[in-house]
């Protein structure tokens, strides 16, 4: 979520497929949507001070042409036509910073893939930044284990790897891609990331698979 309010409703399900850009919840928008006539309002009488400055500008310049009025008064003109430029430009700022939040009121996947886990129900009051529901996208999928120290230096990035994943009866061909630099504290284990195609998606987060490789004797 990006702005607090309640949640209004909340349109897909645990296991339902999702699109990138898709909205798939409303929060309610009240406070925000008074927030943008206001400020819409004060965008209008921006523009309609900025015009009223711009005649009297323009009117004081035909003036001083003629010794009617003062440089003084001039550069007077001139400094209320800067500010009226400047009142203009802040309030179309407060407005897109509004239309912004407004718009965020409609959360969108950032991701296409198929909704894990739903955090949330319509009627609950959410805070900014608050986990709404969980997308994962299962098209590849990284195994993550570890190697003893002594055997780590066989192993190296691009590496073929047989994977035998937990209720899959064939072996996922996948590649060693990342080695970790360090082991970890208080073992003699080295992290091995192994990234997996998914293709049909047999495969789900958070399986148990042992993974090996055959090296050159």
């Amino acid at each position: 979520a990006k702005i607090a309010g309640t949640l209004l409703h909340l349109d897909v399900a645990e296991g339902q497929r999702v699109k990138a850009g898709q909205v798939i919840a409303r929060i309610d928008v009240v406070e925000i949507s008074s927030r943008v006539a206001e400020r819409q309002a004060n965008l209008e009488s921006a523009r309609a001070a900025l015009v009223q400055a711009e005649r009297t500008h323009a009117s004081n310049e035909r003036l001083a042409s003629q010794s009617f009025i003062s440089p003084i008064a001039l550069e007077n003109s001139r400094a209320a036509l800067d500010t009226a430029k400047a009142g203009l430009a802040a309030a179309l700022a407060s407005l897109d910073t509004s239309r912004v939040a407004l718009r965020d009121a409609t959360p969108q996947v950032p991701i296409s893939g198929i909704v894990a886990k739903r955090h949330v129900v319509p009627g609950e009051r959410v805070a900014m930044e608050q986990t709404l529901v969980t997308v994962v996208d299962l098209n590849q999928l990284e195994l993550a284990g570890t190697v003893g120290t002594h055997e780590v230096g066989a192993l190296s990035p691009g590496m073929p790897v047989q994977v035998k994943v937990e209720g899959v009866e064939q072996a996922v061909t996948g590649t060693i891609a990342r080695i970790a630099p360090a082991a970890e504290p208080g073992t003699r284990a080295i992290g091995v990331t192994v990234l997996l195609p998914n293709p049909g998606e047999r495969l789900r987060a958070g399986q148990y698979a042992m993974a090996s490789v055959v090296l050159a004797d």
